[in-house]
């Protein structure tokens, strides 16, 4: 699986804690399904969603987070969160609808392991809905800041 992950993903890459364990997440990977379950047969799918939440194509991502919201391991926001701070806003919209109060303790504890790409996030948030979102949301209305307001009460 290592091989066929390094083959198919952008060199960008963010860190995040779970728990005590750090990890290194592509930000985008180029590689479909299919290849990912042929490459690892003995992966929990639940592993691919998670990798798919990182796939170049939005489609994809909706549909591997929707999958992943509703396994909800407790390492999923080490790969929903930064959704958040993307540009897609029908996907924040759908992190929004399936974060539930269920959530919240797993949701809260990586927000504060992760001080540092919490406030990254907040600022990529920022700059999306200055830049594309300003006209017709107020920014604490703005979808991506409603999600991240969530995650900090939490």
């Amino acid at each position: 699986m290592a091989r066929l992950a390094a083959a198919s993903t952008h060199t960008d890459a963010y860190d995040v804690m779970i728990g005590a364990v750090r990890l290194r997440i592509p930000c985008r990977v180029y590689v479909d399904r299919g290849a990912l379950e042929a490459g690892a047969p003995d992966v929990d799918p639940v592993l691919i969603d998670a990798l798919l939440t990182r796939h170049h194509n939005g489609f994809v991502r909706a549909e591997a987070l929707a999958r992943l919201m509703t396994a909800a391991p407790d390492w999923a926001p080490a790969y929903v969160v930064p959704l958040v701070g993307e540009y897609v806003v029908e996907i924040i919209e759908q992190i929004e609808v399936a974060l539930t109060e269920q959530d919240a303790p797993t949701y809260g504890a990586f927000g504060r392991a992760n001080p540092g790409f919490m406030t990254l996030t907040r600022q990529r948030v920022t700059s999306y809905w200055d830049c594309y979102w300003r006209g017709r949301w107020r920014r604490e209305d703005y979808p991506g800041a409603r999600v991240l307001a969530r995650v900090a009460a939490f």
